[in-house]
């Protein structure tokens, strides 16, 4: 699978990479659904650089790193650096994995073995987005 690199979405922050001519309607999704994750993300950056007390200490950072692109699944692991004012900066480390069958995350109760004994639930990104996170006592 061929991605392509879009402009950066703002000055030294990198859009997510796009799948390159999509050619069904799953990787459309996927691109879509990156789309999406972008302007979330601009949002988070606008509102944390307005909000914050002393502006010159303000920044938000994010790096993108491509996994694996195939044959099964796209996966994208995204570091985010911000502080938005307050006692710390915070990080984060998010993964995305789509499945390009059906361009939907991946749902990963359906794919981990029952031996792991795990179990999800709903997150929330720095920016606000939903995401699942599995946890296993056996990991």
């Amino acid at each position: 699978m061929t991605l392509s690199q879009p402009a950066p979405i703002a000055r030294g922050t990198p859009a997510l990479p796009r799948v390159a001519t999509p050619k069904t309607a799953a990787t459309a999704r996927i691109n879509a659904a990156l789309a999406r994750l972008d302007t979330r993300w601009l949002a988070f950056q606008a509102d944390c650089r307005n909000g914050g007390v002393n502006k010159a200490d303000i920044s938000v950072d994010r790096t993108v790193e491509t996994t694996m692109r195939g044959p099964a699944y796209l996966s994208l692991v995204v570091r985010a650096d911000y502080y938005c004012g307050g006692a710390h900066p915070d990080t984060s480390a998010i993964a995305l994995v789509y499945d390009l069958s059906t361009g939907r995350p991946v749902d990963w109760m359906t794919l981990l073995p029952a031996s792991l004994e795990a179990q999800a639930s709903l997150d929330e990104a720095a920016d606000g987005a939903r995401m699942g996170v599995i946890s296993s006592p056996v990991l």
